[in-house]
């Protein structure tokens, strides 16, 4: 009923702006049909006429700065300044650099060592939280960064000196053409059907077996995203301390020859590698 109604008022207001509007029969819900395409183009139409509309009244808005002008009241003539472009005083090359500016600036502060882990925020939360706002101000107003000079920093802050790429054969060259040809189905009919495609998706069988003594620890395993989801397990036979890897992992110990696991970045002999270096003359990567 609310579906029905929403459509019914945007028709009206489409007539009420455009002139005319698509002959819809609402004697009898069976012959009211109208797909979801064609609402979200109606609707966007009329957002569209409503904001030129809006542009021609008295509450139109603007989003940007407006120039410095000098008026020559002798000549008449507007002369339009450039816009200034204040230069920040401190650049930053490196990690290294940050880290040494923030600290002055937190010893400027009156932070101890200019390590905010020295401020008491259990006793005076609000005067930490005035100097931790105050010292991020001066970093956005003072600090210059350059992009150029800066090293990539994984997630687990580790220095990011060398790249690898794996070049792999797409999936759709491991599949069956009557596998490709039930996925075409079942896609026209969900979509026919506005079905959600994650609620439904059931994996292969042979998917399900794979590292069967995990994903048994966790029934629900299969309906879950296994990025961040233990998939491979390494016991070093030194130590006899075991590792477990999941298919987001970044950092890798070691590599387990015998892994059997195609979602995990230990399985690639098969696959075409190449390491990036950067040469430390020409400072290319190759």
């Amino acid at each position: 009923g609310f579906k029905l109604i929403k459509i019914m008022l945007a028709i009206k207001t489409t007539r009420a702006l455009f002139g005319s509007a698509p002959a819809v029969s609402t004697g009898s819900l069976r012959g009211f049909s109208v797909s979801f395409n064609e609402v979200h183009r109606l609707d966007t139409k009329i957002k569209r006429k409503l904001n030129a509309m809006k542009m021609l009244t008295e509450d139109r808005d603007f989003t940007y700065e407006p120039p410095e002008m000098i008026y020559d009241k002798s000549t008449g003539d507007v002369t339009i300044l450039p816009k200034k472009i204040r230069k920040k005083d401190t650049l930053i090359s490196n990690f290294d650099d940050f880290q040494r500016e923030k600290r002055a600036l937190y010893e400027e502060i009156g932070v101890p060592e200019g390590d905010p882990a020295n401020m008491d925020a259990a006793n005076d939360p609000e005067a930490v939280a005035d100097k931790i706002q105050t010292v991020n101000m001066k970093i956005e107003h003072d600090f210059d960064f350059d992009p150029t000079k800066v090293n990539v920093f994984s997630r687990d802050m580790f220095r990011v000196d060398v790249g690898l790429m794996i070049m792999r054969p797409p999936i759709m060259a491991h599949m069956r053409d009557v596998d490709i040809e039930m996925l075409k189905l079942r896609s026209g009919i969900m979509n026919e059907y506005y079905c959600d495609h994650k609620k439904h998706v059931k994996e292969y069988a042979e998917v399900t077996q794979l590292n069967e003594s995990i994903l048994s620890e966790n029934p629900y395993a299969s309906d879950m995203n296994l990025d961040n989801y233990p998939t491979h397990e390494y016991t070093d036979p030194q130590t006899g301390e075991t590792l477990q890897y999941c298919a987001a992992s970044k950092n890798y110990a070691k590599v387990d020859p015998n892994c059997d696991d195609f979602r995990s970045l230990h399985y690639a002999a098969e696959d075409r590698t190449y390491f990036l270096v950067r040469n430390k003359y020409t400072q290319e990567w190759q």
